[in-house]
């Protein structure tokens, strides 16, 4: 009895590891990057080994792979085209290499790093970051951190130029951007340094702003009054001009001509 109870034992055991030979494994992308995946995938009983192969889209054949130990349920591929559609596939190996079960996943790259063309801050709180446009890229990532690691920050933004806020005054950050995409976010681009402005430069900048206004405002009132006083200059030259276009200044009379008249009105009657 007991060597049969053994026998029974014995086949159900060796059932139990039939049938999870025969079932399939199951695999996820984890993340993406530009030019890599990394996946994951169920344990399967009886592998000794997992290849984890990269094909184009609706292509069979591989462009890369990699291979893993038979305790390791999550790796990459590497050296992928940014932006891109893969068939992602995992296979359960033997001792002999053979396939014991497989499983696919379909998926794409991020979009191509970014390059940083400018960074800089006219502001205590805020660093404007200009950058490259990439093909794909539905938004951006910008990062900002201390070199100490006492501050880390990313914000997304639609396109560039970027701004990254509530920085401290006058402090140095390091500064990258990532593209994004359905699929996931590129690599960090190759990062750049700046410093925030002094808390004083606002300030000054407002009320450079506010004086700017008010010389606009005190010149637009000079340009009023030199108009008044040649419109004043106008009129008493209007009223000095009389009936004969003759008037007297300072005890002259001038005609219309400018000339000294005075005295030939007697001049005329002498020669009479």
């Amino acid at each position: 009895m007991a060597g049969l109870g053994g026998i029974k034992g014995l086949v159900l055991l060796l059932g139990i590891v039939s049938q999870a030979s025969g079932s399939t494994i199951t695999v996820s992308i984890f993340t993406v990057t530009s030019k890599s995946a990394v996946l994951r995938w169920s344990k399967y009983e009886g592998a000794l080994s997992y290849r984890v192969t990269a094909s184009l889209r609706n292509s069979q054949v591989p462009v890369v792979f990699a291979s893993f130990g038979q305790n390791t349920i999550m790796g990459s591929v590497n050296s992928l085209n940014p932006n891109t559609a893969y068939t992602f596939r995992v296979e359960a190996l033997d001792s002999h290499m053979n396939m014991l079960t497989d499983a696919t996943m379909d998926g794409s790259t991020a979009p191509d790093v970014p390059t940083i063309v400018m960074a800089s801050s006219k502001e205590s709180q805020s660093i404007t970051v200009e950058f490259t446009a990439v093909s794909g890229a539905i938004s951006y990532i910008l990062r900002a951190e201390t070199s100490d690691g006492s501050f880390f920050s990313e914000i997304s933004v639609p396109s560039s130029p970027g701004t990254v806020t509530n920085l401290q005054p006058y402090t140095d950050y390091t500064l990258s951007v990532m593209s994004v995409n359905s699929a996931g976010r590129s690599q960090p681009s190759i990062s750049v340094e700046a410093k925030t402005g002094k808390m004083g430069h606002d300030m000054k900048g407002q009320e450079r702003k506010r004086r700017d206004i008010k010389g606009k405002n005190r010149t637009r009132q000079d340009r009023k009054g030199k108009d008044g006083k040649r419109q004043n200059i106008l009129k008493r030259k209007g009223k000095e001009r009389t009936g004969k276009d003759r008037t007297f200044l300072k005890g002259k009379e001038i005609d219309r001509m400018g000339q000294d008249t005075t005295g030939q009105e007697g001049t005329r009657q002498d020669n009479t």
